[in-house]
């Protein structure tokens, strides 16, 4: 990264600079892109400009991330817990104002978490694996999910009938796969595409061949009512067509069209 700082001097310039980053000068390289000037009588004088280059690490990117995305919603006092391992950065923050990111689908904090893995790639270079928490969402979704997974497969079982859930995230289809995949007489499988790709919850029982129906040749038979119901259409003779004629006084619906008399 490369930010402009001025100063009168050189080491008033890089104070500055070590004051915005909380880095030391040993820690980032600088070069001197105009040299103070005192013009004359003080008009036109000019400060020192340096631009600084520097590497931020992935937990202060994502502080200041999430810093100014916080600032912006006008919320305040909230905690944000970093780990790192690897490739892999948890991200963990807590306060009350915070849940106004935790909507009821949840796809809110999962937006946030891609948003933030692509920027803070994008700025190192490299490839991290951002895991964003807030207020616990994680646990909450994968208890609400793993409920509601339960309660259809039931449903699914009494019917026989597959359920095809809502479109979710990758992360969250994954919860109802694994919360049904030893579940007796129940598959799942994921149909569409991103970002519509949906779960179906289906029967997978010893009897899930359903039995070819049977349906009668006429109503009456099905309801128990009209007699002589086994009479094949086929034999009926169509009606004979009677044309009728249309009084003077009423007019047709659809305009006739006379040929003129040559």
């Amino acid at each position: 990264m490369e930010n402009i700082y001025t100063g009168k001097t050189i080491e008033l310039a890089l104070e500055a600079a070590e004051k915005e980053l909380g880095m030391k000068k040993d820690e980032f390289t600088y070069e001197i892109l105009e040299y103070a000037t005192k013009g004359f009588l003080g008009i036109g004088s000019k400060p020192v400009k340096i631009k600084v280059t520097y590497e931020e690490s992935p937990e202060k990117f994502i502080r200041n991330y999430i810093d100014g995305l916080f600032s912006l919603c006008g919320i305040k006092g909230y905690t944000t817990d970093i780990s790192i391992d690897g490739e892999y950065i948890n991200v963990q923050v807590d306060g009350e104002e915070a849940s106004l990111f935790v909507t009821k689908q949840f796809d809110t904090v999962e937006s946030m978490q891609m948003l933030m893995s692509l920027s803070l790639n994008k700025e190192t270079d490299k490839h991290y694996k951002v895991s964003l928490n807030i207020n616990d969402y994680k646990e909450k979704t994968k208890t609400r999910l793993e409920a509601l997974a339960m309660k259809i497969a039931g449903q699914v079982e009494k019917s026989h009938r597959k359920v095809t859930l809502n479109a979710m995230s990758s992360s969250q289809r994954r919860i109802i796969h694994s919360k049904l995949q030893d579940v007796e007489n129940i598959t799942t499988f994921s149909v569409g595409e991103e970002p519509n790709r949906k779960v179906v919850i289906a029967y997978n029982g010893p009897d899930a061949e359903k039995k070819s129906r049977k349906f009668s040749s006429s109503k009456g038979d099905k309801k128990g009512g009209k007699k002589g119901g086994n009479k094949n259409r086929g034999d009926r003779k169509p009606k004979e067509f009677v044309p009728q004629e249309t009084p003077a006084d009423v007019k047709p619906f659809f305009p006739i069209y006379k040929p003129e008399d040559k």
